[in-house]
């Protein structure tokens, strides 16, 4: 998804449960991502490229068992990344 004035994704996204994959790209004005996606059993690869108003990972993203990538580069304000990513089993990329 490429939008540079895109705020926030909605919370009606929870329907989408066999999503695998979410990409962000050049969203400028995206600072969060959604509580629903906390609940995709499905999903793989989390990509957010380009965000700068996104300040922090959500603690929801250790519920993701099945994620497999996370790649947030260019997202240069978020400063650290909580513990909560030792329990995702299935990672096996991160950058």
């Amino acid at each position: 998804m490429y939008c540079s004035y895109l705020a926030s994704l909605r919370n009606g996204l929870q329907h989408l449960s066999a999503l695998k994959s979410l990409t962000t790209i050049s969203c400028a004005e995206l600072a969060s991502l959604p509580e629903g996606l906390g609940f995709f059993a499905a999903l793989e690869t989390i990509e957010t490229h380009g965000c700068p108003k996104l300040m922090e990972l959500p603690t929801w993203v250790e519920n993701l068992d099945s994620l497999r990538s996370l790649t947030i580069p260019d997202c240069y304000n978020i400063k650290s990344l909580w513990e909560g990513l030792q329990l995702l089993c299935a990672l096996q990329q991160w950058s």
